[in-house]
């Protein structure tokens, strides 16, 4: 019986020691891998990832942002790559420049990925939790597209057709009504 105590009054601690450290930062982003970026051959575009840390114990957190992925393609703009997310923030952005390879061919695919890292304030050599996430993103190579300049002014002439076809006929019935009224 004493076994079975001393059991549950480890897991209790176990449970509570652990529970002190759970935090819920996140990241959201536009891209996904459901939802690529798309760019031509040669194109770059500027992507934002946006920090978050909206529960769990009320302590800021910094993050460290790395590219695992894709890093010939991909590359963090801003000035650090450590980013303090204080406790109930949702709107710390993290630039991300991405540029499709000159030579890539269409229906290309690549991976993008950026690592976030918790960076622990603890003294040297001391033992401490961190989290870390990743978030990817596909980047797809579409066809080019098409020019429509000359369908554009095509419909443009068949607009103005229309209306001098609708403004003819609409003169012929008036002829034809007042014709009859004399």
């Amino acid at each position: 019986m004493k076994k079975i105590i001393n059991t549950l009054t480890i897991t209790a601690f176990l449970v509570l020691a652990l529970a002190s450290i759970v935090s819920a930062a996140g990241v959201a982003s536009v891209y996904t891998r459901d939802n690529p970026l798309y760019l031509q051959p040669g194109e770059s575009k500027d992507v934002q990832f946006n920090l978050q840390n909206l529960v769990g114990d009320a302590t800021n957190m910094t993050l460290r942002a790395q590219v695992v992925n894709g890093t010939d393609l991909a590359v963090l703009t801003d000035s650090s790559k450590d980013y303090l997310v204080p406790f109930g923030t949702k709107d710390v952005m993290v630039n991300l420049r991405v540029t499709a390879p000159q030579t890539a061919q269409v229906g290309d695919q690549y991976d993008i990925g950026v690592s976030f890292t918790s960076v622990s304030e603890g003294a040297k050599g001391q033992f401490a939790f961190g989290s870390a996430f990743e978030q990817h993103f596909s980047v797809i190579v579409p066809a080019p597209p098409v020019n429509n300049a000359s369908s554009s002014s095509d419909n443009m002439m068949n607009i103005i057709y229309l209306v001098i076809g609708i403004v003819i006929v609409a003169g012929v019935i008036l002829y034809v009504r007042k014709r009859n009224k004399n």
